[in-house]
């Protein structure tokens, strides 16, 4: 085909148009890898998927602004079974679709032990779902395949997670074991203030009950956890006088009880933060000579160091 040239182009101006078509042609040839991922990174986005954040706080932010659920992954760099959760579940595209409303938030709990601690993670993996505000809603502990995951999944975003049950059961007024049972799991995930109402219930049925049969161990257990956490609930919602006098019943009520190390243990706690060292130490010493193989006396050592280096004396 013959190039049709106007009569001011010159020969140079021609030259320079020959080669400029070839080297336009590499330049868009170097580029479309970068176009082709860019495009398949905004179908994907699109289409809807998994995404991970490493930061808590942000992926918060995220789910507010987006209307996602939360995914919270707590995981160690030994724990095989966490490895295994990466390749056979969250790399599956069947839950990466089935999960394109959630944002998964991966937490290495030994380099962020406050976060793990918040969330009383002890065993990996452990995983949570959360709702926009941060509240739990399921608990997975352990491995979970493929399809059990996928099926939690859809159970939480239809509404039928573990909270949603627990909170529904306990609206029985007369049935205490699931009222118990909801007030426990707001308290093991961090929502003490929101418990408050439903260990009050606990407490009120448990001790109406008790007035009929003082020696029935069942309400009496009932009766005990209600304190403790009451006690551990008020003193969170900033009324620790309120929260004492729950625990301090619980020391005198129950003596010798798990309940009762617990309570010295928050009683403890409470003394320090109000700068009453001595009195914490009292509680500590306690603790130590009346109840030394407790759960509570193991977890008092930090406490105990931290008494010791600002001069408080317990031992």
């Amino acid at each position: 085909m013959r190039q049709h040239v106007t009569p001011t182009e010159n020969p140079s101006r021609r030259l320079f148009r020959a080669f400029s078509a070839p080297v336009a042609l590499l330049a868009a040839l170097a580029l479309a890898p970068a176009a082709l991922a860019d495009s398949a990174a905004a179908t994907a986005e699109k289409a809807g998927a998994l995404s991970w954040e490493d930061d808590y706080e942000k992926a918060l932010e995220r789910a507010q602004k987006e209307n996602k659920y939360i995914l919270l992954d707590f995981y160690t760099d030994w724990c095989g079974w966490c490895k295994r959760l990466d390749r056979d579940v969250f790399a599956q595209e069947s839950f990466q679709k089935a999960a394109a409303q959630v944002i998964g938030v991966k937490v290495n709990a030994e380099k962020n032990r406050p976060l793990a601690q918040r969330f009383q993670v002890s065993s990996y993996p452990r995983l949570f779902f959360l709702d926009k505000q941060g509240r739990t809603l399921e608990r997975i502990k352990g491995y979970v395949n493929l399809q059990e995951f996928t099926n939690l999944v859809g159970q939480v975003q239809s509404g039928n997670s573990e909270f949603q049950r627990l909170r529904a059961a306990a609206a029985d007024p007369n049935n205490i074991q699931a009222i118990h049972s909801f007030a426990t799991f707001l308290t093991e995930t961090d929502q003490l203030e929101e418990s408050i109402p439903y260990w009050q219930q606990v407490h009120d049925i448990s001790l109406e009950r008790l007035f009929n049969a003082p020696e029935s161990t069942a309400h009496q257990y009932f009766h005990r956890r209600a304190l403790l956490n009451l006690g551990t609930a008020f003193t969170r919602a900033g009324l620790a006088d309120v929260g004492k006098q729950n625990l301090q019943e619980v020391t005198l009520t129950y003596s010798g009880t798990n309940e009762a190390a617990e309570a010295l243990l928050a009683l403890a706690e409470i003394e320090t933060a109000a700068g009453n060292l001595k009195e914490a130490a009292t509680h500590l010493q306690t603790l130590a000579q009346e109840y030394p193989r407790t759960r509570a006396n193991r977890a008092s050592q930090p406490l105990r160091l931290k008494l010791r280096n600002s001069g408080g004396g317990a031992q």
